[in-house]
């Protein structure tokens, strides 16, 4: 039997590859996030680099490699190459940091985050990009009855598969090394297939060192994953590090501390006493007799802390990680006995969706969460989770977190990033009182006059009390509340029209200016530009460009306009479908909570959307000019579908506090479906209608595939860099819907004109 007659060896290695594929993705994705702190940023760079690579590997190196009379024995060898890149490519990721001296903990810059992401996905992405263009060669040098849509939607089906696989299974029992060798060997068993039909009597030859390496790595993983392990936390000793559904959770430790991180930031130290001690006792002290108290993350410590004072009858602590609770148990039994106090009571919840749904009342909730780095932590600094806490204060209730600032010296940026919080704060507490340091203490009351900074009522208190302390005595608290010190603090936070909300993080926008003040002044710069302009700005822009567009066809009407306008389609089209999947999982991670427990089936979603799109356009036997109507209504059909994802949006915030938030995940599948049949439908259509007989098949392929993606990238890094964190999610998808009308219209024109 024929090689090129046997179907299932056509279909399977592109289906093989689209499940590699983003199986890849989801596992990078989120080894980066790890990597660089939780750091959303790092989902739009991951995307931008991955669809660059990918566009770079279908549209120019097909022009660079010579592409032979035997497709199928090259397809088999660029599946061993991609197969070996693969097993490396998360091996890159790891040591990196490690190779440029940045420490575990460390915050890189953005241009840090870039190089390392452009640099380890290049190879990979590269040979994704030429692997799609050798399988469009197959048409016309295979005698198969393949042509480029068909491929699209093979890989596209793999694609959801292998989503659905890692979504269920995969990324639920096992570490990243481990499934990146289960690809590999479903690639290497791929491409021996192909060999074994094509070479029967010499494929044993090039197949058996290769499956020899790949044994001998599958049985070595363990230690590969130590060896990595040791190369991320140098001179920390114990270590376990776990990929969980919340995020990568290490524990390790340096002589008689245990450290955690988490994705690469650390969270806290055991022991800790200064500050457990300046976290419990500055709020708890604020209370004259506080009995219930909610804790927000802290550990075992701050919790060893709250139990000190006598009052205390039952504490709530939401630690939304199981995985944290039994390591410490495990790894540190002296905090594990802390834990099994009778009085406190752990809940493995989002704290967001425990104060929403809860109906009881807490004397003092403390927050011990880090400053708003990412979008993740910002939804626990705006106007809407504060208006949670309130509901939740008993009278007179307090709410303590904390705030990472400079002793000393407060810088501009600062200054803003704090004004805009006190403003956000009192848009729902008439009172804010906040303890000068390097680590202020902000103490909030929904009573107007309950908080104090009186150190001499706070000594009383602690003396009644009881409560014995290794740092916050009299001496400090003396010195760290004098007037001096607590006018500056005041004298640097200003008036501020700029509130902190779940769909505008204007917390997430201050912590990015204040990350690049230390690491890129070109960035900080460039930022802040940006930043002067509003919607209206971009909007108008937009209408300008179009608008030149417009009068140019009218100036010179003859012309390759509809091919022009077919590209320009499928490149905005690319920049909407991929700006709404970041925005969709952003958007998620603020409604629900963490995004590690969705973001691989929100991408199966979408690359299942994809292939029924795309299988639907298959059969659309239409003629070239009805398609071509279809084609343009498609476009409107987009611009429509963005602009009614801004009320179903805010629907999601509504229901988000009530009982029908379990609807929630299924909206957003839905929306994610609904985005990828969209792009598929329309990159298959732009295939019939781009591509004519007589035509190079696989430069035209090649070359529409990475215009698609060249968009997508656009789109992955401008949206998650600069437009959410200025503009905001709704004003995303009002400017992504503006850009998607603009076109539709343009094509409209251009059909009645030619």
């Amino acid at each position: 039997m024929e090689f090129h007659k046997n179907q299932i060896f056509y279909s399977m290695p592109v289906i093989i590859f689209g499940a590699s594929s983003v199986v890849m993705q989801i596992l990078m994705m989120q080894e980066l996030i790890s990597q660089f702190y939780g750091n959303e940023l790092c989902i739009g760079t991951t995307l931008a680099c991955w669809l660059i690579w990918t566009a770079a590997g279908s549209g120019i190196v097909p022009r660079m490699v010579p592409i032979k009379q035997h497709p199928a024995l090259q397809l088999a060898a660029l599946q061993f190459i991609w197969a070996a890149i693969m097993v490396a490519t998360p091996v890159l990721v790891r040591i990196a940091k490690p190779i440029l001296k940045i420490s575990a903990s460390e915050l890189p810059g953005l241009f840090p985050i870039i190089g390392i992401t452009a640099v380890v996905l290049g190879p990979f992405c590269l040979f994704s990009g030429f692997f799609y263009t050798m399988s469009c060669h197959w048409k016309d040098k295979g005698n198969s009855r393949f042509s480029p849509p068909d491929v699209f939607i093979l890989e596209s089906i793999g694609a959801g598969a292998g989503g659905l696989l890692i979504s269920f299974f995969l990324i639920r029992s096992l570490e990243t090394i481990p499934v990146v060798l289960i690809l590999a060997g479903f690639n290497i068993i791929s491409a021996g297939a192909i060999l074994i039909i094509t070479m029967p009597s010499r494929w044993l030859r090039f197949t058996l060192p290769i499956l020899t390496v790949y044994a001998v790595l599958w049985l070595f993983s363990p230690r590969i994953e130590n060896i990595l392990n040791r190369m991320t936390y140098p001179y920390q000793t114990d270590i376990i590090s776990k990929m969980t559904p919340y995020g990568k959770i290490s524990i390790t430790r340096l002589k008689n501390q245990h450290n955690l991180y988490q994705n690469g930031l650390w969270i806290r130290t055991y022991p800790d006493p200064l500050s457990a001690e300046t976290a419990v006792h500055t709020a708890l002290i604020q209370h004259a007799s506080p009995q219930r108290i909610l804790l927000i993350s802290g550990g075992a410590e701050l919790l060893q802390e709250i139990l000190k004072h006598p009052s205390v009858q039952h504490v709530d602590y939401l630690e939304i990680n199981p995985a944290v609770t039994q390591w410490v148990r495990r790894k540190i039994p002296e905090a594990g006995a802390i834990l099994d106090n009778p009085k406190i009571h752990i809940h493995h919840h989002d704290a967001r969706h425990f104060i929403s749904q809860s109906r009881d009342s807490y004397d003092v909730i403390i927050s011990n969460l880090p400053n708003p780095y990412t979008n993740q932590l910002n939804r626990f600094y705006t106007r809407h989770f504060f208006s949670l806490v309130k509901n939740r204060l008993a009278d007179p209730g307090i709410f303590a977190f904390h705030i990472q600032a400079e002793e000393n010296v407060i810088s501009r940026e600062l200054s803003d990033f704090l004004s805009m919080l006190a403003s956000t704060v009192f848009q729902v507490f008439p009172d804010l009182t906040i303890i000068p340091g390097e680590t202020q203490q902000w103490l909030i009351s929904k009573q107007a006059g309950t908080t104090f900074s009186d150190p001499e009522k706070i000594l009383e208190r602690l003396r009644k009390r009881r409560i014995s302390t290794q740092y916050i005595r009299e001496y400090y608290i003396r010195y760290n509340l004098s007037q001096d010190r607590i006018r500056h603090v005041w004298d640097d936070i200003h008036s501020s029209d700029k509130r902190n909300t779940d769909f505008r993080p204007m917390g997430y926008y201050y912590d990015t200016i204040l990350w690049a003040t230390h690491f890129s002044l070109f960035f900080k710069t460039l930022f802040l530009t940006l930043s002067r302009y509003e919607l209206k700005h971009w909007l108008i822009w937009l209408f300008v460009i179009f608008f030149l567009i417009f009068l140019l066809q009218r100036i010179k009407p003859k012309g390759p306009w509809p091919r022009i306008f077919l590209k320009s389609s499928i490149w905005a089209v690319g920049f909407t479908e991929i700006s709404m999947e970041i925005i969709l999982i952003l958007g998620f991670q603020i409604l629900w909570g963490a995004t590690y427990k969705i973001l691989a089936m929100l991408i199966a979603a979408y690359m299942l959307g994809l292939s029924l799109g795309s299988a639907i356009a298959r059969k659309n036997y239409q003629t070239r000019t009805a398609r071509y109507r279809t084609f343009i209504y498609l476009q409107g059909a987009i611009g429509l579908y963005t602009l009614l994802c801004i009320p179903g949006m805010i629907l999601c915030r509504q229901i988000a506090m009530g009982p029908l938030q379990i609807l929630i995940p299924g909206f957003f599948i839905v929306l994610t479906l609904s985005a990828g049949g969209f792009g598929g439908y329309q990159f298959v259509l732009a295939n019939h209608l781009y591509i004519r007989s007589g035509e190079n098949l696989v430069k035209k392929a090649g070359a529409l595939y990475s215009t698609d993606l060249a968009g997508s990238a656009l789109g992955a890094f401008l949206v998650s860099v600069f437009f959410i964190p200025i503009l905001g999610i709704i004003n995303c998808l009002l400017l992504l819907s503006v850009l998607n009308g603009l076109m539709f219209f343009l094509m409209v024109f251009s059909r009645n004109r030619d």
